[in-house]
Order: C-alpha cells, then structure tokens, then sequence
C-alpha cells in the first residue's frame, strides 16, 4: 500500500524549539542556529484596519513566508520525519516496495509537505505508522489531515482489509489512482501489481 499524507498548513505549524534541537543534532554550529532562530523568531505582523496599520503580532511557531532559507529549514524539518522512518525500516517494523526483484525497498519520498510512504497491507505495519505520525506531530507541530490522506493499494489486497485500513488511519479519502511528482510508482509484488501514474 502506499498512503499520500496531507500536511494541514505545514510552515506556519514547525515548532521552534524543534527546529533549533534538530539543527544543533545535525551537527550546525550553535552560533549559526541562534542566527537562524533570531531571524526567524523577531517577526512581526500588523494588521491594516481601513488601511492603516494596526496593532503587531508576534508569531510563537511558524516559519516566515518569504524568506530565502523556507525551503531549506523545511526539508530540515521533514528530515526529522525520515529520520523516524528510516529507523522503524531499520528495525523491520515498516516494509517498502522495491522495482524489482532484489532491489533496495523505498518506504518513503518526502518533497516538502507532500509525503509518500510505502508499506505491507497489514493492521501492524499501519499500527506502527500510526505511532510514528504521532510522534512527529507532538515534536514538530505538523498535523496530518486524515481527511485528505489518500490511501492506494495494490490490486491484491482485500476489500475488507482495505476498509479495515481506512478506518484504522482515519482516512476517508477514497480516490483514483494520481500523480506523484511525474514519476510513475508500482506497489505490489509478483505478477499482481497496481501502478500510480504521477500526481
């Protein structure tokens, strides 16, 4: 199976105090985080009320729209997020999808706030991705919207364990096969497989 997370409202939602810790574990120079961290946390809005500007507002989390480094401190958040996956698929508790046989299994491609993650059809894997996701939201601030999660299977799996699925992740979204970043994906082994055409 492959799940298509929804991030709901991903750089206004980072947590500052993640992303300092996670900077600093990634080896950057103290000095430098704090320069990042001052400049992304003396921001301030004002409101124009009959286009005069009113009042300021002080952001507590957030990254700022505009500024050059967004991207870049975003992909170092979602390492966090890759960090997690890759330890549980080192652990065997998550199983990607290898192209062919032998090949190395991909259990994730993360592009910004669009995620692709890979996995057996089976309640515990779901179960153990289900941690991970919590995880990740209370230590980052990001929140998954279960509603817009798209869930695709390979031809395969049963229709009870699909639904079994859908309702363990909470996930509603019941759509046709898309696009993902113009890359055609494959789940599935053996002579039964199911394709996702790019999103």
């Amino acid at each position: 199976m492959a799940l298509k997370l929804d991030m709901s409202k991903g750089y206004d939602r980072v947590e500052w105090d993640y992303l300092q810790a996670l900077m600093l574990k990634m080896g950057f120079h103290p000095k430098w985080v704090d320069l990042i961290m001052v400049g992304n946390s003396s921001v301030s809005y004002s409101v124009l009320v009959n286009g005069v500007p009113s009042g300021f507002i002080r952001p507590s989390r957030g990254i700022c729209q505009g500024d050059p480094l967004l991207p870049h401190l975003f992909f170092l958040c979602t390492e966090g997020f890759s960090a997690l996956l890759r330890n549980i698929a080192h652990h065997r508790q998550l199983h990607g999808v290898s192209i062919s046989r032998g090949g190395p299994q991909i259990t994730h491609l993360l592009l910004a706030d669009d995620n692709l993650l890979f996995g057996n059809a089976y309640i515990f894997e779901c179960h153990t991705i289900k941690e991970i996701l919590h995880v990740f939201e209370l230590a980052s601030g990001q929140k998954i919207n279960c509603n817009k999660t798209s869930i695709f299977f390979s031809t395969n799996t049963l229709l009870a364990l699909r639904e079994d699925i859908r309702r363990f992740l909470n996930s509603t979204a019941n759509k046709p096969l898309e696009k993902y970043l113009g890359l055609p994906l494959i789940i599935g082994r053996g002579k039964k497989q199911a394709t996702i055409t790019d999103m």
